[in-house]
């Protein structure tokens, strides 16, 4: 597997970033967090500013937790 000069016959490593396998701590409330995943997805194509992502992910959580606390897939207006 691993020779000291690298990787011997593995083509790839999977891994998850939400605390099943490492511990990090990412503040998603500040638009740092949100800038260099901006310039990663202008990259490839898909314009989008920090903080219409921010928006993104703040209003997916307030749906879920929407769900959550009536256990109705049915969404309230206010948080689409």
């Amino acid at each position: 597997m691993f020779n000291g000069k690298g990787l011997d016959g593995i083509r790839g490593v999977l891994f998850d970033c939400y605390k099943t396998l490492i511990d990090i701590r990412t503040d998603e409330s500040s638009i740092k967090t949100y800038e260099p995943i901006s310039r990663w997805l202008m990259y490839h194509g898909v314009k989008i500013a920090p903080d219409e992502l921010i928006n993104l992910v703040y209003r997916r959580f307030l749906r879920e937790r929407y769900k959550s606390l009536t256990g109705s897939g049915h969404e309230s207006h206010a948080y689409k």
